[in-house]
């Protein structure tokens, strides 16, 4: 995930129409403000998507309520129901079947927590 200084770079040189900017040339510089709004304007966006993210899980735990509180309102909550993340382990688990493990299951679960940018990490290492 780009960060927001490189998302901001990438909306300046897509505007400009050049792509020679990179972070380390104009983020240090003080008198840079337009790249500084930018990223300020970047990070309020982000945080209002988020808003709206808790928002729409919001109305849809709500909705499954009342569906369950009153079935003949089915039809008309069905738009605002949204399917319930899966826990991205839960599905490299069930896609590694891992029962009576052996060495292939254990290399099929990193195979699978890697594709979805997850790793094991032992606890001596979780601080590092």
């Amino acid at each position: 995930m780009p960060t927001i200084e490189e998302r901001a770079l990438a909306l300046v040189n897509e505007v400009a129409g050049f792509d020679y900017l990179i972070a380390g040339d104009v983020m240090d510089d003080d008198r840079d403000y337009m790249l500084k709004a930018l990223c300020r304007a970047l990070e309020a966006h982000d945080a209002t998507l988020a808003e709206f993210e808790a928002f729409r899980r919001k109305v849809s735990d709500k909705a499954e309520v009342v569906k369950k509180l009153h079935p003949t309102a089915a039809c008309y909550l069905g738009d605002l129901i949204l399917p319930k993340p899966v826990d991205p382990l839960v599905e490299a688990i069930r896609e590694a079947s891992v029962s009576d493990a052996d060495d292939g299951d254990a290399s099929r679960l990193r195979a699978a927590l890697a594709k979805r940018g997850l790793k094991l990490v032992e606890v001596g290492d979780a601080a590092a």
